[in-house]
């Protein structure tokens, strides 16, 4: 179920880059595109994309368990939209996708990771905004998208948004929009904050949250886990 207005995501980096296509993961269960890999790209000296060129490795902070975006599968793997963007710039750049160094990235650790020159680039559900824009630098916006509940199978509790019926606990990641969003929208919210999705979600199996928050296009995936764990 949506609960608020759309919120733009971003590709967060410390350098900007344009021009990015748009296209969908090929599937779940198999990581996505194999993009072309440019050979001997040239870019301006002492720039970042000089950098990752020469070095030949990007190190990119993402998602380990946000379905249909960016995560990772039982294989080991990173797959998702987001996952498949950055292979595509990882190409541009002339790095190949065995050469992608990947850092998992939580809701509030994705600024800490660029500053601290941990990661070249942050793909991970970050939304602009302006209290990010004086310690980051976006390129994008690559995603248009609205945040959604997801609750276990059937919605025993006719959910209808964070705070109806009264009552309810609804889970979302510690330091992250949803979170901001629910306390601006819903400030009656009962809620329960984890550092990642998947412990929200265990938490949802349990029976020690009513709903997850979360952002659109990760909610198709996770309902479904829940749709099987769940009665």
């Amino acid at each position: 179920m949506r609960f608020s207005r759309k919120a733009i995501v971003p590709l967060v980096a410390v350098l900007a880059i344009a021009g990015i296509a748009l296209f969908g993961t090929r599937s779940t269960v198999t990581t996505g595109i194999t993009p072309a890999v440019a050979q001997s790209p040239q870019f301006a000296p002492g720039t970042t994309m000089e950098k990752i060129a020469r070095e030949g490795v990007l190190r990119v902070g993402t998602r380990f368990d946000h379905p249909g975006l960016s995560a990772r599968n039982l294989r080991g793997e990173q797959e998702g939209y987001e996952i498949d963007l950055v292979r595509y710039i990882a190409g541009k750049l002339g790095v190949p996708a065995d050469r992608i160094e990947w850092t998992e990235a939580n809701s509030a650790s994705r600024e800490q990771l660029l500053q601290q020159d941990k990661v070249d680039v942050v793909v991970a559900t970050l939304s602009i905004n302006d209290k990010r824009r004086q310690v980051i630098s976006f390129g994008g916006p690559y995603l248009d998208i609205n945040n959604d509940l997801v609750t276990v199978k059937g919605n025993p509790k006719n959910i209808t948004d964070p705070q109806t019926p009264n009552g309810v606990t609804v889970c979302s990641t510690l330091g992250g929009a949803v979170s901001a969003s629910l306390r601006k929208n819903f400030p009656q919210t009962n809620l329960i904050e984890f550092d990642v999705s998947s412990k929200c979600i265990d938490a949802l199996k349990n029976g020690s949250v009513d709903a997850l928050a979360t952002q659109g296009p990760s909610a198709p995936g996770t309902s479904a886990r829940i749709r099987r764990t769940s009665s």
